[in-house]
């Protein structure tokens, strides 16, 4: 009986330890603020919004989906050349109409096959989730600028795969 209480406390005591996606990426946000801003001492969180997920795409992820967004680059690459071609010939002292009419097709056909490639590529990756690449989170808070006025401020915070280090912030103050 004693072991089964003893058992019952080691496993509620372990599961109470367990921090959640959600309050490991709140923690790193707090630490990358108490190293980043002016006055560290004056940081007082507001919010956080929900941790979400960013997935690696079908275009990056999936091998079709590599062949298929390297084909339609190629096609892009293709177009871009022969438009150069036929601006080139356009603007040209000596220009060559049936020069010129050959690339604008040229150009119109490598275009319309990577539209082609790309909804393919669409319809393909619908749906799709890769490997997940990181994660995103919003914090409001209150700290002191350079200047020791109050802000309050919004930021966006991504946070790398592992959870273990805050990779990019974007800021969008709000003064008071």
């Amino acid at each position: 009986m004693k072991k089964s209480y003893l058992i019952l406390l080691l496993t509620i005591s372990a599961c109470a330890s367990i921090e959640t996606k959600q309050q490991k990426a709140e923690s790193l946000v707090k630490a990358y603020l108490k190293t980043s801003l002016n006055d560290p001492g004056s940081y007082d969180g507001v919010s956080f919004d929900t941790l979400s997920v960013s997935y690696e795409d079908y275009a990056s992820g999936d091998p079709k989906g590599r062949k298929l967004d390297t084909l339609a680059g190629s096609y892009i690459d293709s177009s871009s050349n022969y438009r150069k071609l036929a601006e080139s010939e356009l603007y040209s002292t000596h220009m060559n109409y049936n020069k010129y009419k050959r690339y604008e097709k040229l150009d119109t056909l490598f275009s319309k096959k990577s539209d082609s490639v790309e909804s393919i590529e669409k319809i393909n990756g619908k749906g799709y989730k890769g490997r997940v690449v990181g994660y995103a989170i919003k914090h409001t808070y209150r700290a002191k600028n350079g200047f020791g006025a109050l802000t309050l401020s919004k930021s966006d915070f991504w946070i790398d795969s592992t959870l273990t280090r805050v990779i990019n912030v974007q800021d969008a103050d709000i003064r008071l």
